[in-house]
Formats: structure tokens, sequence, C-alpha cells
């Protein structure tokens, strides 16, 4: 009842806190989306772009002739909003098609995320 009076200062605090941690506390204990996200934006450090598919591209493999100059992690945005839960954890495997180096990719997944399983020599997963 008090939380519904505060109005948009409802839990403030409380997210306050959530987002402190998570842009303070070590890595390992950040939620499985956060570690994604840092893992990502390693790769995107060392030249590798990142592109959300819309369910719409039936088979993603097509773009990857526009990517074909660079390493690319490509991923459908509904597997992304399926795979994890509000709060972050992964529930559910998040598939991605690589073109580039995929020791590259699976390596820093393995340090920084979830370990990711090869599917094919240019598919990747994530799960828990």
């Amino acid at each position: 009842m008090q939380e519904r009076n505060k109005g948009l200062a409802a839990s403030l605090l409380n997210r306050v806190k959530s987002l402190r941690s998570s842009c303070s506390g070590p890595i390992p204990a950040q939620s499985d989306l956060y570690r994604l996200t840092y893992a990502i934006e390693q790769l995107k450090s060392r030249d590798w772009i990142k592109v959300v598919v819309s369910d719409d591209d039936r088979d993603g493999e097509h773009l990857v002739g526009e990517y074909s100059d660079t390493d690319a992690l490509l991923v459908r945005k509904s597997a992304l909003t399926h795979g994890f839960s509000d709060e972050g954890k992964l529930i559910a495997p998040v598939e991605f098609l690589v073109d580039g180096d995929l020791s590259a990719c699976t390596a820093v997944s393995q340090t920084h995320a979830q370990p990711a399983v090869m599917l094919t020599p240019d598919r990747i997963a994530i799960q828990s």
C-alpha cells in the first residue's frame, strides 16, 4: 500500500541499489543477461559487430554475406526475449550465428557469460 502511494518513487531505493550493484559488483556476481552483454561488449571492443535479427528473417544466414568482411554475431530478437527472465536469468538456450573467429567467440563466452555449446561450425548456443 505504501509503495502505491509513492507513484514513480515506488521501489526507487531498490532500483538504485540494483543499478549500483550492477555497475560496481564483480562480473561473475551479475545476472546472466548482464554477463552476456558484457561478453558481447568484449567482442565489440575487438571489432566484432552484433546484429539482432528480426523474426521476419526466417533464416539469418543470408545476412552473413552482408558481414563477410568482419566478425559478426547474429541473434534473433525473440531468442533474447524468451531466453531470459525479467530478472536477467537465462531460462532457455539462446542460439547465435557466428561469422568469424568461432574460437574467440566461445572463449569470451566461457570467460564472461555462460559456456557456449557449438551446434554447427557456425552456430553456438548458451544454455544454463
